[in-house]
């Protein structure tokens, strides 16, 4: 700095001395005829030289001035690394008083915040969304209309005349398979019972015949018609509606941000919808055929944000995800097995919190799917 001040002043002394010594006004003023030769190459000589100077002075404010923006750039760079350095000390602190409460997820300093504070708020979201704000967001899934409710009806229709037509093959079946068994039964009665016998006693004795039938023989054949009516009913009920068959896999491409009330996570893309029973706008899937079903969704996490979504059944949550905030792109899978009848909803919800939200792009982070493993229609 000193340095600095030197140079300037010297430079400005000179041109203090150029502006008393024009030499402009040494080049207006004409020369004496009396000079001498010598006195003419002076003359010259001077007003190159003052030339230069003159030069050689504008280099030098334009150095002074570069020197000044530099200057005021390094004075403020050094106010910056004074409050970056004042931020370190305070997530230093922040971090020890985290490790001395036993909490090793420190969460990221840039996110804003108290992180300490909100890690403990974030972990046990799902027990704190309102129910009456779950049932106002299934309110607004859309119904099936008229149209959906007819082709329905008529896919109903259909199915029971098929299984009209199996029961009444199925009572013809009976008949046929009880006739049959009850003939093996007796057969294997008699030849259980029969014992060696002599000449004499295998010569029929007059008068006395052998009663038709066994004792109970018309309740015994009522029980095993029962029952196996009752079987190929059954199976043949379960094979017809068996081969309905039930699959979705959904993409969301867009972000998703959280907010003070709790979101509906709804889908663009889908790339399959067996069964049509997945609605993309409205991110629910509604069950047509009862059964066993598995459910995953995978999510990404929007940077210096947290991940918050629950799979929901109805208006229960059934497992939840959870992450820290981090620029570390995570992303995290849940999956759930579920047992739902006809008309049973499945569908995602993020959190009410501002510190949620979703990345999203059409590289199709997001999924949700769902598949049906095993049918259940026997009552």
């Amino acid at each position: 700095m000193d340095k600095l001040l030197q140079i300037s002043t010297v430079f400005v002394l000179l041109f203090l001395f150029g502006e008393a010594v024009n030499p402009r006004l040494l080049r207006d003023r004409s020369p004496n005829g009396d000079t001498t030769s010598d006195s003419q190459s002076q003359y010259d000589d001077l007003v190159a030289r003052f030339a230069e100077l003159e030069n050689e002075l504008q280099s030098a404010r334009d150095t002074i001035n570069e020197m000044s923006r530099t200057m005021r750039f390094n004075e403020r760079r050094i106010d910056e690394l004074s409050e970056s350095d004042d931020q370190v000390t305070r997530t230093i602190s922040a971090i020890e008083e985290r490790l001395g409460n036993g909490c090793r997820c420190t969460g990221n300093p840039g996110s804003g915040g108290n992180q300490a504070d909100r890690s403990e708020d974030l972990d046990g979201w799902v027990s704190t969304v309102s129910r009456d704000k779950i049932r106002s967001l299934r309110r607004n899934f859309t119904r099936p209309d008229a149209g959906d409710r007819n082709r329905q009806e008529k896919d109903e229709e259909e199915e029971e005349n098929i299984i009209a037509m199996g029961r009444a093959f199925a009572s013809l079946m009976t008949r046929q398979v009880v006739d049959i068994k009850t003939e093996l039964e007796e057969s294997a009665v008699i030849q259980t019972t029969r014992r060696p016998q002599s000449e004499s006693e295998v010569r029929p004795r007059p008068g006395k015949q052998r009663p038709a039938g066994f004792p109970f023989r018309r309740q015994r054949r009522e029980v095993i018609e029962a029952s196996v009516y009752e079987d190929i009913e059954d199976t043949f009920v379960d094979l017809v509606r068996s081969n309905k068959k039930c699959a979705f896999s959904a993409i969301r491409t867009q972000p998703l941000f959280g907010g003070g009330d709790p979101q509906v996570v709804t889908f663009q893309k889908t790339q399959a919808n067996k069964g049509k029973s997945f609605e993309g706008d409205n991110g629910v899937f509604r069950a047509s055929v009862p059964g066993i079903y598995y459910f995953s969704y995978t999510m990404r996490t929007y940077d210096h944000k947290h991940i918050g979504v629950a799979l929901m059944l109805n208006s229960d949550p059934v497992v939840a995800m959870t992450t820290d905030a981090s620029d570390r792109k995570v992303m995290q899978t849940q999956s759930a097995m579920l047992h739902l009848v006809e008309g049973d909803e499945v569908w995602l919800l993020i959190g009410p919190s501002e510190h949620f939200a979703l990345y999203g792009n059409d590289f199709n982070y997001n999924t949700f799917n769902g598949i049906l493993l095993y049918p259940n229609y026997i009552k």
